[in-house]
């Protein structure tokens, strides 16, 4: 059996809800060290019960495959007794094949993540074969002192095998099975929030944890859909008047039928309260500079949501309502995404125009495809430079297209994204927001378009950050034509003739000294390379990290 079919067969098998063990009869030792699943069959004082497990879900062979890589988080015997106990079942069996093959895809990352990875204070994010994520915390007190989604604590970091590594946790991690839409629905106090979602069409959106893009080959990609949602309870529509979802919509001034129709005020104000992406309170509450506003798209397309930080505190809309998550509702993480409760109606509110950083890849898609690449680069920062390719089939928030280049694509992709290293310019060698940049190397006429995030209609100075490495001194000089436009509305500037002294850091340039915006809208953007460098200096590439807009009052 080739790689290729190997790993197939394998990430169906992770992935599909009931498969046959594949590898059964198969031989998987090298070099007289064993996989993953012979290693814990070997201990069976330890691991007995999850091999169980394994054997049942028909995933045993599958963890011992030698040219696959795997990071597995293994609960000890009693921490699998303990979680029968809790379930009420005797064994395995009782819960069913679907939901202990979802149990195991829970427990298992595509990828190696070595002991090195975890810094005392970070936190490090693993996305599972289950499509979901895990966060491994690491606290203060040393090795002995990380838990993983604040459930489970490493007792034993870890052991490596022939095909990864295997960590030990005192207890099982509960599987994400229930959807957003599933717990709207089965909370009673979200009673009138959950009809409001269903009468515009949004409960049966957030009951679909996937996506499904066909190709032209005939073959398919599931993405996984998250979102973040921020719901009103009935105690706090009961506190406004409004005690049934009659009273919303006469509230509102929904007074058409089509609720479903995105100029409806119902829906409008549904949607408000729905983010693409999962956003836990930490991301909500984290900012990268000394800025103490920021603001967030919202599904409604027209109005952004405003986080302000003061006095040590985080407040949603805080010129108009001052609202804030109830922190005992929030961080609700299900298969598809988050809920936060929020104490207000929060009802759309536009702020005056304020500074908005753009980070280019701040995408839901793309943390997917980086997720699924390496878990553990997205948003962090080790001694490695990393770089991940986009294709089309997995980033959908990027169209491009490529010409001729001397760079090579396995060393700066045609459109990717590219971590920085480890430095001492806020954590790393560049600088750049969030540790990471886009990787654009599209050649001489090669172009790539997108959506900004919402915009305060105003007026704004435009500026473009990117990073710049000392192999690219060549382009200091003279610069590097790339045109710009916002709603097919063309500038032009020179990339590198701004860079101050030939060291690794960031830089900017201005795209536009004035551009107004005459709506609050997310806004067509695309770049195109007009160097012809770019296609023939083997050194060519853009790393770009954000785009600044500051109001000019």
């Amino acid at each position: 059996m080739n790689m290729k079919k190997s790993w197939l067969i394998s990430w169906v098998c992770l992935l599909a809800v009931a498969c046959n063990d594949p590898y059964e009869n198969t031989t998987f030792l090298v070099n007289d060290s064993s996989p993953t699943a012979a290693y814990l069959e070997a201990h069976a004082e330890s691991f007995s019960e999850w091999v169980s497990i394994l054997h049942y879900t028909n995933m045993f062979n599958a963890l011992n495959q030698a040219d696959l890589i795997f990071t597995s988080f293994v609960p000890d015997n009693a921490a699998v007794k303990a979680f029968y106990s809790q379930k009420g079942v005797e064994s395995i069996e009782g819960l069913g094949e679907a939901y202990a093959q979802e149990l195991v895809r829970y427990h298992v990352v595509p990828s190696g993540i070595p002991a090195e990875r975890f810094t005392e204070g970070y936190a490090v994010y693993a996305s599972t074969y289950s499509g979901d994520r895990l966060v491994i915390n690491f606290r203060e007190g040393g090795a002995g002192a990380i838990y993983v989604n604040d459930i489970a604590h490493l007792t034993q970091i870890p052991d490596t095998v022939v095909n990864g590594y295997i960590y030990v946790l005192d207890a099982v991690l509960p599987p994400m099975v229930e959807t957003i839409s599933d717990r709207v629905s089965n909370d009673s106090r979200y009673a009138i929030f959950k009809e409001a979602l269903n009468e515009t069409g949004w409960l049966s959106r957030l009951s679909v944890p996937y996506d499904t893009t066909f190709n032209n080959f005939g073959g398919f990609v599931l993405t996984k859909k998250n979102f973040t949602v921020l719901a009103v309870a009935d105690d706090v529509f009961q506190a406004n008047g409004i005690n049934n979802l009659a009273a919303l919509k006469s509230h509102l001034g929904a007074s058409t039928t089509d609720y479903t129709a995105t100029t409806n005020p119902l829906w409008q104000y549904v949607a408000y309260h729905i983010i693409s992406g999962s956003l836990f309170a930490e991301d909500m509450n984290h900012f990268e500079t000394n800025d103490t506003m920021k603001l967030l798209s919202t599904n409604e397309g027209g109005s952004v949501l405003a986080i302000t930080r003061t006095g040590g505190e985080f407040f949603l809309n805080y010129e108009g309502e001052q609202l804030q998550l109830v922190d005992a509702r929030s961080n609700q993480e299900l298969k598809n995404g988050v809920i936060h409760e929020v104490d207000g109606l929060m009802e759309m509110w536009t702020p005056d125009p304020v500074i908005v950083d753009w980070d280019l890849c701040n995408f839901p898609d793309i943390a997917e495809i980086v997720n699924k690449t390496n878990p553990a680069i997205y948003h962090n920062v080790d001694g490695t430079e990393y770089k991940v390719a986009f294709t089309p089939e997995a980033v959908t928030s990027y169209t491009w297209t490529g010409n001729a280049t001397k760079t090579s694509t396995s060393t700066w992709p045609v459109l990717g994204l590219a971590t920085e290293k480890t430095g001492s310019i806020n954590g790393g060698n560049y600088g750049a927001m969030f540790h990471d940049m886009l990787s654009v190397n599209v050649g001489y006429l090669g172009s790539f378009e997108t959506k900004t995030p919402v915009i305060i209609k105003g007026q704004y100075k435009v500026e473009l950050f990117f990073g710049y490495g000392t192999s690219l001194n060549t382009f200091r000089a003279n610069g590097s034509k790339c045109q710009f436009s916002f709603d097919g509305t063309p500038k032009e500037a020179l990339m590198y003739k701004t860079v101050t002294t030939n060291a690794v850091g960031l830089f900017s340039v201005v795209i536009a000294e004035m551009i107004e915006f005459e709506a609050t809208a997310a806004h067509a953007f695309k770049l195109v390379v007009m160097d012809p460098l770019a296609s023939t200096n083997s050194d060519y590439r853009l790393q770009l990290d954000y785009i600044k807009f500051t109001p000019i009052k």
